[in-house]
């Protein structure tokens, strides 16, 4: 089971659109609003949300894990409402999720319109456990609590079972790899066109 997992205030206008891009691939979305004074709470609800209000914890890490205490999922993806997930990402991510000594998934991150450094690597999709927890106030991450797991022993990767198991994951870098050329490609013949 994967469920969605949001912090939110005021985000009436692109939680829609966030929520549709993960429909039929989650199993639960469990919205948390910190204080919305628009639509935002209804948008959710009317989506199929599970919604919760909770007070503004002063910064995101004890919001996002206050969010972890109502999802029901094996998996957890964490998406903000002005981030939408890809159709074509939907496939390589639940062949991942099927890996049984996967813990986390870093999803490559594209911000629409940024000059410089447009992509990132976030930690978003992960094994429920409770011993993951967000950490961090302003760019909260899951990542020092994976270390912190993974160092006490209670995880131990075993690493790639075969050689396949190394080229699937290449595979899915190349494929995102050759999405980011796509598009410089055609960002860049737009230009020429524009001329």
């Amino acid at each position: 089971m994967l469920s969605l997992s949001m912090i939110v205030r005021d985000e009436a206008e692109r939680i829609e659109a966030c929520l549709r891009s993960v429909q039929g691939f989650v199993d639960e979305m469990v919205v948390v609003d910190t204080g919305s004074s628009d639509a935002t709470v209804a948008i959710a609800e009317g989506l199929g949300a599970t919604v919760h209000r909770i007070d503004w914890p002063g910064d995101f890490a004890p919001a996002r894990n206050q969010a972890l205490q109502w999802v029901n999922g094996d998996w957890v993806l964490v998406l903000d409402a002005d981030e939408r997930l890809r159709p074509e990402a939907r496939e390589p991510l639940r062949r991942l999720m099927a890996e049984p000594d996967l813990l986390l998934i870093n999803l490559l991150r594209q911000e629409i319109g940024a000059l410089q450094s447009p992509y990132s690597n976030v930690s978003r999709l992960f094994r429920r456990h409770p011993a993951i927890r967000w950490s961090r106030a302003y760019h909260s991450l899951v990542d020092d609590s994976v270390v912190e797991l993974l160092q006490r022993g209670k995880i131990i990767f075993q690493g790639f079972r075969n050689p396949m198991e190394t080229l699937y994951v290449v595979a899915v870098i190349y494929f995102a790899m050759n999405f980011v050329l796509e598009q410089i490609s055609r960002a860049t013949e737009q230009r020429r066109q524009q001329r």
